[in-house]
């Protein structure tokens, strides 16, 4: 198997949760355009289904709320409103696509069923311990692509929780034995294994990382094929819903939001 070769970048950015109202939507796009240095983006992503308002006076253009902060749950959030206003984005050329993340199937039908230019990517939370299955085949029977975050369990957050003040504990799955024994046949570090099990089912993968050698390692998985049976190994890990690491419960009261998003597992 050969290594693919990339010839050019795709940008994408999102729409932050004190950005979900129609009369944002806007505003928040220019901020992220204006921090490129561009005039339009490849992909525009609703960053979560649910909104939030800001309650500090000045910080309308802070992207999301953390330790000096405070928000409240905004309770009017119209998913299908604040997707027109992005469509009109897409007819203005400032985003050429559009996309949703951290949704439920129910949440991303609802959109398909109103769309004009329809939702072209979900991103949301799978890896080995949390796979998704049941969403991943709603989004195939919609015509989405699925991009992964987190697909090693997000071992990283643990540092930037700390600094705002939140507990996070990672799950494990680079260290996992199943994961280990496999990486060991290929010369392969966990962490390729792990995103070769997820580009293999056709998952796009967006891997965190700031050393250049891990970085350059993110990329070199294409030169093996797991078999059939090492797929299935790895399929057997998933957890379910006990799997999931993100769930936005440090926004307090977000699980009484009408859109959050994970009230059923």
């Amino acid at each position: 198997m050969h290594q693919p070769e990339f010839h050019s970048l795709f940008l994408t950015s999102n729409l932050p949760p004190v950005g979900m109202t129609p009369e944002k939507v806007p505003f928040f796009l220019k901020k992220s355009l204006e921090s490129l240095q561009l005039t339009y983006v490849d992909l525009y992503l609703i960053h979560m289904p649910f909104g939030l308002k800001l309650i500090n006076e000045g910080d309308e253009d802070s992207r999301l709320p953390m330790k000096d902060r405070k928000t409240e749950v905004d309770h009017s959030t119209n998913l299908e409103a604040v997707w027109k206003a992005l469509e009109a984005e897409v007819d203005a050329g400032r985003v050429k696509s559009l996309g949703i993340s951290n949704f439920n199937a129910e949440q991303a039908q609802r959109i398909v069923d109103i769309a004009k230019h329809k939702p072209m990517n979900h991103q949301y939370e799978t890896h080995a311990y949390f796979q998704q299955k049941a969403l991943r085949e709603a989004n195939q029977k919609l015509g989405i692509t699925v991009c992964g975050y987190a697909p090693f369990g997000s071992p990283g957050r643990k540092v930037f929780y700390n600094s705002v003040g939140l507990k996070f504990e990672s799950n494990g799955l680079l260290d996992d034995p199943t994961v280990e024994k496999i990486a060991k046949k290929y010369n392969k570090t966990t962490a390729q294994i792990l995103l070769r099990f997820l580009t293999q089912q056709g998952i796009v993968v967006i891997p965190k990382s700031v050393t250049p050698t891990r970085i350059q390692q993110n990329i070199e998985i294409f030169d093996i094929e797991l078999t059939a049976d090492e797929m299935k190994e790895l399929e057997a890990l998933d957890k379910g819903f006990a799997g999931r690491t993100v769930n936005f419960n440090a926004f307090k009261g977000v699980q009484d939001h009408p859109e959050y998003p994970f009230k059923t597992v």
